[in-house]
């Protein structure tokens, strides 16, 4: 998943999915992941961010942020 930067109007890759098989779905077709957040930025990564990390380094916006997805199944 990436998440959106104002600043530098781009998206910045703030967790991954690693590849495994998904449990059965639930009675409402919901299928949970538990991806690990790290912001990974061209000056390095960090682990466990915070809100309040991410807004001092200017991703949210009006106390928002935007998020983008690349999903796939197999």
């Amino acid at each position: 998943g990436y998440i959106f930067q104002k600043n530098s109007k781009r998206f910045t890759e703030i967790w991954q999915i690693v590849d495994k098989k998904c449990e059965k779905p639930s009675s409402k077709g919901e299928i949970s992941f538990s991806p690990d957040i790290c912001l990974a930025t061209k000056r390095g990564s960090y682990a466990d961010v915070t809100y309040h990390q991410l807004q001092s380094r200017h991703y949210a916006e009006d106390n928002q942020f935007i998020f983008g997805w690349n999903l796939s199944a197999r």
